[in-house]
């Protein structure tokens, strides 16, 4: 920094090292020099964001950071990430929620923002909500694809509608008769009562494979 005053690089590790020495006031001093030179960097304001919430509990300063951040960078992931998880952890779906229905609109190959959503709405009880992302996904995805069948299946199972699981698991090994997913479904099966069924179904595996450690 002596010999490159602007170095922002240089500046964002000089307040990481300071956060880490405790020393909050210069890290900050630091972070608003860096942003001051480079004001349309969205790392810089997403540090500042971590900064705010984790160091001086300033969850306004927090959220003001993480959105100029976002504002300036849409493609950027960490900013996202980052608000999301305070936002949920702060008790705040409401703002939780469009953070999340736009990631999983803009990355739809990325069946991990779906899966995300749908476990938000699951998490407020709005079902409805998570079961038709959990049905999309199936419906998107390949003939030859089981995990989005698997997460509605375990969905079901979650919510204890077991008939609508074991139908899922059916569906899943249309696609790959596979003894793990033969095994989930036996498990679904005892859940509903089905315990001729389900014992079948793991002899059948166990005499194809007696190691076999979920059956």
């Amino acid at each position: 920094l002596k010999k490159e005053p602007r170095n922002t690089k240089a500046l964002h590790l000089l307040a990481t090292t300071q956060i880490q020495e405790r020393n909050f006031s210069a890290a900050e001093k630091t972070l608003k020099t860096a942003i001051s030179i480079e004001p349309d960097n969205p790392n810089l304001y997403s540090f500042m964001g971590f900064f705010h919430y984790y160091h001086n509990q300033d969850l306004p300063a927090a959220e003001s950071a993480y959105l100029k951040a976002i504002n300036l960078d849409r493609s950027l992931l960490e900013p996202y990430e980052e608000l999301i998880t305070i936002y949920i952890r702060e008790n705040l779906p409401g703002k939780a929620e469009p953070l999340l229905i736009e990631l999983a609109r803009r990355d739809e190959d990325q069946p991990g923002h779906q899966n995300r959503l749908a476990g938000f709405y699951e998490s407020q009880n709005q079902f409805k909500k998570a079961e038709a992302i959990f049905q999309t996904m199936v419906t998107e995805s390949g003939n030859t694809d089981t995990n989005a069948i698997l997460a509605l299946a375990r969905f079901h199972l979650r919510t204890r509608n077991f008939a609508a699981a074991i139908e899922s698991y059916q569906n899943a090994l249309a696609r790959n008769n596979s003894p793990d997913i033969r095994s989930e479904l036996a498990a679904a099966q005892i859940d509903a009562g089905k315990i001729t069924e389900a014992d079948k179904l793991l002899t059948d595996i166990l005499s194809e494979n007696s190691s076999h450690a979920g059956a």
